[in-house]
């Protein structure tokens, strides 16, 4: 899910983000630069649970102007992260 904040004050990133921190359900979060704020990974059983997910995160009037949502549909690639390849670069 991407979303894109209605303010950019620190406060309003800072207000976000806790209320972020506290729902399970979403299991990764981004802050990222360019048009969106932040990239979100959730989990949920069905796109009724994502729903009230939504809806949850609009009502608890945390400064989301839009959000957009992404379904998987097939894993492309899984990788871990290659600390071997990052230690040798230093």
């Amino acid at each position: 899910m991407q979303i894109e904040l209605e303010s950019h004050q620190a406060e309003d990133f800072a207000r976000f983000e806790a209320a972020i921190a506290q729902i399970d359900r979403i299991v990764e979060c981004w802050a990222v630069g360019g048009g969106i704020d932040y990239l979100l990974k959730v989990v949920a059983s069905d796109l009724e649970n994502y729903q009230k997910l939504i809806e949850s995160l609009l009502d608890a009037r945390i400064g989301v102007r839009r959000y957009y949502s992404y379904v998987v549909t097939a894993p492309v690639k899984e990788t871990p992260v290659p600390v071997s390849v990052i230690a040798a670069a230093q």
